[in-house]
This record gives C-alpha cells, structure tokens and sequence, in this order.
C-alpha cells in the first residue's frame, strides 16, 4: 500500500482545473471520516458535479488513504503479466501495479487530458522529476489520453489482467454499467478482469452471461 500512494514530492496546493480539483489534507483534519486515513497526511481527487454542489470538497472520486487502498490491495497483488487499466485517478492502482514483480508491463486509459498530465508524472516518476523534463512514457508503464471504450472497440491488444476504474458523472449511465459493459467488449482478450465497486447482484448476473472459459477475478 505504501508503494502505491501519491508521492511526497507531489505537492498540490491544492491544484484545480474546471471541476476537478486535487488536494492534500492533513490526517488529524479529517475529523468527519468514518474510517481513519492511516497517514499523517493523504491526498483527494475530487469533482464538482450537481449531486455534491452544497458540499466543501464535492464528489471524492479516489484518495491515497489506507482504508482505500485495502480495497484496491487484493486486485494489486493478483494482477499479473500485462496489465490493462482504464480510469488513471491518482495513479493509485499504476503505482501498486508497478510495484508487483508479476506484472510486466501496464497499459492506461484516461479520458481527461489535464488528469493526464498532472497525474502521470507523480505515477511513473517515484522521486521529483528533473528540470525540464517534459511529458512522456516511462518504463513498464504506458499511458493512453483516450475514452475507455473508444480506446477498447478500436484496439486489437490482448492483456492477462484488466482492471476498470471510471468515474460516472450524474448525466451517464450508472458506473457498474458501464464496467459490464467494458468487461463484455474484452471478454475475448482478457483472461481475468476486475471493477471499482462492483455489486453482488452484478457480478452473478455477469457470470451468467459471460462463458466460464472467460473466467472473471472480481474484486472489490
């Protein structure tokens, strides 16, 4: 889980742009959490959206807190070989993923383009990245700027493992539909996939849809 936080060096203050915003809070201000952070300090995604307009911080779409990032665990270190993840967030599951031996290369979608670029460095990039270093791929991990189901319907990649991550906003359809429908579309080309999330119901009525031979690592 350590491996997989924001690092230190990412520092907003907080960083905004439209309705998202990035920031880090201290621990011993979140005071209204029903879970403990389990850091000194920890670090919000966020989106403003009609459902959460009248709240101080609006819709938290992902945090680096360890409450969160149990969740994420089980997918982290069972994902092997390459690896398909669509929805960046905070680089969160990326830096995990990196950080198993398993897992040779990661594939990244991510629809926003400045999520993109203020994410993906504090993702593949463990210390402050050098003076004048500009915007590129690094190492085992690669990063697509494109919709999720665009970037699915118009490749031809295969992967071990797929995790899907995507952020609805109150106007789309409701997000564990939208994964379904990502895991039908892959079905052929991934062996096991996962989703944020997911509901019981959803999950056996997927397993009833999709052929055994497909067979699903569901995780939380």
């Amino acid at each position: 889980m350590e491996a997989a936080r924001v690092p230190d060096w990412f520092t907003p203050h907080p960083v905004s742009h439209g309705l998202w915003t990035i920031r880090r809070m201290a621990a011993r201000d979140a005071t209204d959490r029903p879970e403990p952070v389990g850091w000194p300090h920890y670090t919000l995604l966020t989106r403003g959206d009609s459902r959460t307009m009248h709240l101080e911080h609006g819709t938290v779409v992902m945090e680096d807190s360890q409450s969160e990032l149990r969740q994420h665990l089980p997918m982290m270190m069972a994902a092997h070989g390459r690896v398909l993840v669509t929805g960046l967030g905070l680089g969160c599951v990326v830096r995990g993923l990196l950080a198993n031996p398993r897992v040779l290369s990661v594939d990244v979608v991510e629809r926003d383009p400045w999520i993109a670029n203020t994410i993906w460095p504090a993702t593949i990039c463990p210390a402050p990245p050098p003076r004048g270093w500009t915007f590129e791929y690094g190492g085992r991990a690669t990063l697509y700027v494109a919709d999720a189901f665009e970037f699915v319907r118009n490749s031809f990649g295969k992967w071990d493992y797929a995790w899907h991550d995507l952020h609805s906003d109150p106007e789309e359809p409701v997000l564990g539909l939208q994964h379904a429908e990502l895991i039908n579309l892959l079905r052929e080309r991934v062996r096991y996939q996962g989703a944020w999330g997911w509901e019981r119901k959803l999950r056996k009525r997927l397993r009833r849809i999709i052929p055994r031979r497909h067979a699903l690592g569901l995780c939380p």
